[in-house]
């Protein structure tokens, strides 16, 4: 994140590059193998593990695939 001047005076956008996980976040794993994602999650609920369950559909794109084309590989 930078300041620049808008010398041109016309409104700009910026946008922030979606990612798609491989595999929806688990918060109550048996062995306990959390990413590092999900440690710092649960580091700052202050909990050892979570029960939670999604309450909608992961969201994809009309095609099927991802939301983000550039994370298909």
């Amino acid at each position: 994140h930078a300041v620049s001047q808008n010398r041109l005076r016309r409104p700009r956008a910026i946008c922030n590059v979606l990612y798609e996980l491989k595999e929806p976040m688990s918060f109550h794993r048996e062995d306990g193998d959390y990413s590092p994602v999900e440690e710092a999650i649960l580091r700052g609920l202050g909990v050892d593990h979570y029960d939670f369950q999604p309450t909608t559909p992961r969201l994809r794109s009309p095609d099927g695939g991802p939301l983000n084309p550039k994370s298909r590989k």
